[in-house]
């Protein structure tokens, strides 16, 4: 049977709170250029924090990209949300945040993106740019902590 999952995860050298923090409220800090469906790199990634918030790029122009929307919001250890960059937006993956202690002032956060509503053909297509881009994602998370580079 296909996974029908990708798991990537970095270890920071940040306590829970401030690696959660980081992740949504600096997201247009450390949101690579290139991962942007504007296609410009001074567009600005949105991080909207409660359940029912999206997770957007807007671009300069004040066009708007819906990346998801949250669905589970527990600081600071887990947010849950749906995962549509330009693809329609009933066939959402889904994608869990996790950040877990990994020792004095360190914190794990791992990304597992699923297939949610989107079918078996599409997620097997699929599932390679997800692998990379979250890779991409992560080291984007780590450099902007100024941290280790996830494996």
């Amino acid at each position: 049977m296909p996974d029908d999952r990708v798991v990537r995860d970095v270890e920071v050298a940040l306590g829970g709170g401030a690696a959660f923090a980081a992740w949504h409220e600096q997201i247009h800090l450390w949101w690579p250029p290139t991962h942007r469906l504007a296609g410009e790199a001074s567009s600005r990634m949105v991080f909207e924090p409660r359940e029912g918030g999206r997770i957007l790029e807007r671009a300069v122009d004040g066009r708007e990209f819906e990346w998801g929307r949250v669905q589970i919001w527990e600081p600071p250890y887990r947010i849950v949300h749906t995962w549509l960059p330009g693809g329609p937006s009933d066939t959402p993956t889904s994608v869990e945040v996790v950040f877990s202690p990994a020792g004095e002032g360190r914190t794990l956060v791992r990304v597992t993106h699923s297939t949610g509503q989107l079918g078996r053909e599409g997620w097997d297509r699929a599932k390679v740019r997800f692998d990379h881009g979250w890779t991409a994602l992560l080291r984007g998370f780590a450099h902007h902590t100024q941290r280790e580079v996830p494996s």
